[in-house]
């Protein structure tokens, strides 16, 4: 009986001593462990959040970004499309307007007949004023300092060169007709019909004094015309490469 009730007595001690142990050393590690695991899933989860967060913002950004790049994109190659639009415009306004002025049979018309001249002039006119609203679209749209020089350059010699805008030749065809119309509204006589004839005859070498005189005028101007279309080709060709 001492025996077992030794035996039990140390059983319990080595129980206690155990339990003691695993009191003050493994369970507050235990624990500590377990609460440390708890607090990194925790933070993963909170920084899991966080770079959803951000990666959503992010993307967001990015697409706005994207977008206004597009318009950006859009707004440039607008802007490059009138530019070359300028360009070719002005070429062609320009020339219509150049050719008119150097024209001596008034596109056709009967030099003879007072209003078709009027008409032409009026035509003219309109050609001039096409052509100013395309230079100033020229200006506006062109970046190239050097080609806008040209332009201008080119303008202000044709209109040295050919005195007066509109051509005075024309001016000068319709007073002939008034005075023409004049006499044969009068009393008839030899004399009238000589003075007639003499004013039709004024009217053809007015044709011819001017034919000759815009050979001589658009001779040099050609060579400043062809150097300037030769210009606007290689900025032409340049802005398609962009």
């Amino acid at each position: 009986m001492e025996y077992e009730g030794f035996a039990y007595t140390a059983t319990v001690a080595i129980v206690g001593i155990i339990i003691g142990f695993l009191i003050k050393d493994y369970l507050p590690s235990y624990f500590k462990k377990k609460g440390e695991n708890l607090a990194t899933k925790e933070d993963i989860g909170e920084i899991t959040k966080l770079v959803e967060e951000v990666k959503s913002s992010f993307n967001q950004e990015t697409e706005v970004l994207k977008a206004n790049l597009q318009i950006l994109n859009g707004i440039k190659l607008g802007i490059a499309a009138e530019e070359r639009a300028a360009i070719v415009d002005f070429n062609v306004k320009y020339f219509r307007w150049f050719y008119s002025l150097i024209d001596t049979t008034c596109g056709d018309a009967d030099f003879r007949n007072s209003a078709e001249l009027e008409a032409y002039l009026k035509k003219i006119k309109s050609l001039y004023v096409d052509m100013k609203d395309c230079m100033a679209k020229f200006n506006l749209f062109v970046e190239n300092e050097s080609l806008k020089q040209e332009s201008l350059a080119l303008c202000v010699d044709t209109i040295e060169k050919f005195a007066m805008v509109p051509p005075k030749f024309i001016l000068e065809l319709i007073s002939t007709n008034n005075k023409i119309k004049i006499f044969e509204e009068g009393v008839q006589s030899s004399e009238t019909r000589s003075q007639i004839d003499s004013l039709k005859d004024d009217q053809y070498r007015i044709q011819q004094e001017t034919a000759t005189s815009n050979i001589r005028n658009a001779t040099p101007l050609a060579q400043k015309q062809r150097e300037f279309q030769k210009s606007c080709n290689v900025y032409l060709n340049k802005l398609l490469k962009i």
